[in-house]
């Protein structure tokens, strides 16, 4: 039920909102851009996509090594490894072969700073009560881990919200499940008369440039369309020109 006063929601359907989980590799996009704002990745930078491995943590690397690659490249292939050792950098690290992985634990704040931007980690303000802001991950040993989405846990809306950030050029809008408001009418005259417009709501501009985000956009791009696309199979021969980002979410259940 919609309250016009309030102009919020009193009734809902659980789980895109209320429910969070890990949500896998979409969100690397923002993994990328918070590199570039953090001046640890610079457009175009490539790094080498190995097996890593950690004294005392094991081994930790992507779905197959890909060798040298850049930023766009990272994105259209998933690359696991691009991605953490960005977020190593990101908390003041550096990957050393079978070294102790060494970060300075606050600066996961500082990721999570940028992520928030985008709507991940905090609420989307669709209106709706018992929207949840997700889970922060406390293990520090993991936190490189944010970089894939394996850290803390996101909600579907808060997914949609960002993946539409990017795609607005970094303008965070606010979701609207309702456009307009008719009054009642019984007679075969089609449509009542609108009593109330629900107007668009920017919540913010994200702190990045237009350069860095029309980057990721081509990265997302390649993803659907690129020779090494993780989603290609699924855009190749749709007639519409789609962009996104794949992902393997992550859910626990005791049984």
């Amino acid at each position: 039920m919609y309250d016009r006063k309030t102009k919020k929601f009193t009734d809902y359907t659980p789980g895109t909102f209320t429910y969070a989980f890990e949500q896998g590799s979409v969100v690397k996009g923002a993994t990328v851009l918070t590199g570039y704002q953090t001046g640890v990745r610079d457009i175009g930078e490539t790094e080498l996509d190995e097996v890593m491995r950690f004294k005392g943590s094991g081994t930790f690397s992507s779905y197959q090594s890909m060798g040298v690659l850049n930023d766009l490249k990272a994105l259209e292939r998933s690359s696991n490894v691009y991605m953490w050792k960005t977020a190593i950098e990101m908390m003041d690290g550096k990957y050393i072969p079978n070294g102790r992985l060494n970060i300075n634990p606050d600066k996961i704040e500082q990721i999570r700073y940028y992520f928030n931007q985008f709507g991940l980690g905090i609420p989307t303000e669709i209106g709706f009560p018992n929207e949840t802001a997700g889970i922060k991950g406390k293990n520090i040993s993991t936190y490189f881990q944010i970089a894939i989405g394996q850290l803390d846990t996101y909600t579907p809306m808060q997914i949609a919200q960002y993946i539409t950030t990017i795609a607005n050029g970094g303008y965070r809008m606010k979701p609207q499940l309702v456009k307009e408001i008719r009054e009642a009418d019984n007679t075969d005259n089609g449509l009542g008369k609108v009593v109330d417009e629900i107007e668009p709501v920017v919540l913010n501009k994200i702190d990045m440039n237009d350069e860095m985000l029309e980057r990721v956009q081509q990265g997302f791009r390649q993803v659907t369309h690129g020779s090494q696309g993780t989603a290609r199979s699924y855009f190749a021969n749709e007639a519409y020109d789609a962009a996104g980002k794949t992902g393997t979410s992550e859910s626990y259940k005791k049984v």
